[in-house]
């Protein structure tokens, strides 16, 4: 694995990660034990400059499904928070290079399944509105174009935070109309 992401090979990572993925997710529960040291691998990558988004983008495979195999990893928001934080990140990054690419949805699994296996979901939610507002300071189009989607994909877990203030997604929306 790390030759692939040494090397640059975008197609051999893209087949590796998602391997890995099908490996912890799909097929052998015994092996879930394994998962959290393989998610630290791929935080660290994901957070890397080194790498380039494509590849960070296949590796994030690795996460897409872990919260549901161990949602016990993610239970507390220190540990889910940095990989909230990597994870928005790097779509915005992806987004960035390419507003009218939809590559930047990735997170959509990660992002839905950390959200339905939240004990604490109104906890989870108001760390999303944190970490979102805390990367759209920048008034960056494609920031605000992420941070929507984060935002559809955890509303089927996150309904009553969102009902019981619904005025940041409103404002959200707003900036983003209102921006150039």
């Amino acid at each position: 694995a790390e030759n692939a992401v040494q090397i640059g090979n975008e197609q051999e990572c893209a087949q590796l990660f998602g391997l890995f993925e099908t490996i912890f997710t799909e097929r052998f529960d015994q092996f879930n034990t394994f998962l959290p040291t393989f998610c630290e691998f791929a935080l660290t990558a994901i957070n890397s400059p080194e790498i380039s988004p494509t590849i960070k983008a296949s590796i994030h495979q690795i996460i897409d499904e872990a919260p549901r195999a161990i949602p016990e990893y993610f239970a507390e928001a220190e540990i889910y928070e940095k990989y909230l934080m990597a994870s928005l990140r790097l779509s915005f990054e992806i987004c960035a290079s390419d507003r009218e690419n939809v590559d930047y949805q990735f997170t959509n699994t990660f992002l839905s399944l950390l959200a339905s296996n939240m004990e604490d979901i109104d906890g989870f939610y108001a760390s999303m509105l944190q970490i979102i507002q805390s990367l759209i300071e920048s008034q960056d189009l494609s920031m605000i174009q992420v941070s929507l989607f984060s935002l559809t994909s955890i509303v089927e877990y996150c309904t009553d935070p969102i009902l019981e203030d619904p005025d940041f997604i409103v404002r959200l929306a707003l900036q983003g109309l209102s921006s150039p």
